[in-house]
């Protein structure tokens, strides 16, 4: 059995230490984790960036890779991000709570622009590509921030990101 929330936080240390290169702004948990619901199936997280095209590029296709696991989309991921330039990469797979979690589907990623909190027109777009309309608004509401110092998820996103909706 592995230990969702530790994984989550090792995932996002480690995400984390990339942040300057990636462009990314914050690491934001949700879901049956952050609810503390027993049995959680999966870990979901999400990468908060400004304006980085890879990780926008990879959101496009979450619904269309034909990758049958997270390992597989992992490296899939990875060389889109190489395709972009991006060859400091943080090593998820090289940690083994990291990779086990990979292998059984139990990582779910996803990935905004911090755009969508100022571009109404970006807002309606990533809105838009969900089939539940409120799950981007949901996630923001219920998500807590990744907090370096603390080495846990601890701040509400909605203290610190004005959520329209």
């Amino acid at each position: 059995m592995i230990d969702h929330l530790t994984i989550g936080k090792k995932f996002a240390d480690e995400v984390w230490q990339a942040r300057a290169h990636f462009h990314i702004e914050d690491i934001l948990l949700y879901g049956s984790v952050v609810r503390h619901k027993p049995d959680p199936k999966d870990i979901d997280l999400m990468v908060l960036h400004d304006g980085n095209k890879a990780f926008e590029r990879i959101q496009g296709l979450r619904h269309k890779t034909q990758a049958h696991d997270n390992l597989e989309r992992y490296w899939l991921f990875k060389n889109i991000l190489e395709e972009f330039g991006y060859t400091q990469m943080p090593n998820l797979e090289g940690i083994p709570e990291i990779r086990e979690a990979m292998s059984l589907n139990a990582i779910n990623v996803q990935f905004l622009d911090i755009g969508f909190f100022t571009r109404p027109e970006y807002m309606s777009q990533v809105i838009a590509s969900y089939e539940d309309r409120n799950f981007i608004i949901d996630v923001l509401r219920e998500g807590k921030l990744w907090n370096p110092d603390k080495k846990d998820f601890v701040m509400p996103a909605s203290e610190k990101y004005q959520i329209q909706g």
